[in-house]
């Protein structure tokens, strides 16, 4: 049970350092256990109270959950991840990079054909007629650009829909 001052719990500890809670509750009784909430002296504390690993150096056990601690922390952000992608919230990155280089290319197909359509309808136009064709071209592809969007997200959110019906079902 947490005290005024919203103490972590051993249970919250035990999990933050990758130890069961009835280590951490042996522990606290040890003469010179840190504060609860100092997951850091934990770690130099449990590491040089001995455990399984009574045979290997101090800072080599404290290194040792240090990086237990760090693989802990990974899984439970990749899990995190996969599960906000589950329900939505995010889109996988090969999603993303796909509808980008669609997009990419789609710039650079218009250039391409700017490169080669625009210059000849140009000549002998004023200044002010080029800026107004150029203009129209500019539209054309945002306009093209927000449909590929547009699209990337209507599509997006049908497999979302339909990966949600198979789930309830």
């Amino acid at each position: 049970m947490k005290t005024q001052k919203q103490e972590m719990t051993q249970q919250e500890l035990a999990k933050a350092l990758g130890v069961s809670r009835q280590l951490v509750a042996r522990y606290r009784k040890k003469a010179g256990a840190p504060p609860i909430d100092d997951i850091d002296a934990w770690i130099e504390f449990v590491a040089s109270h001995g455990g399984r690993s009574e045979t290997l150096p101090v800072k080599l056990r404290a290194a040792l959950m240090r990086q237990r601690i760090r693989l802990l922390k990974a899984q439970a952000d990749k899990a995190e991840g996969e599960e906000a992608v589950r329900r939505g919230e995010l889109i996988e990155y090969a999603e993303v990079s796909a509808v980008l280089h669609h997009i990419c290319g789609g710039y650079w197909n218009e250039i391409d054909r700017l490169a080669h359509e625009l210059p000849p309808n140009l000549v002998g136009l004023s200044a002010a007629q080029i800026f107004v064709e150029l203009k129209r071209e500019k539209e054309k592809i945002v306009k093209s650009t927000q449909d590929s969007l547009r699209k990337f997200v209507e599509e997006y959110e049908a497999k979302q829909k339909a990966a949600a019906k198979k789930e309830d079902k």
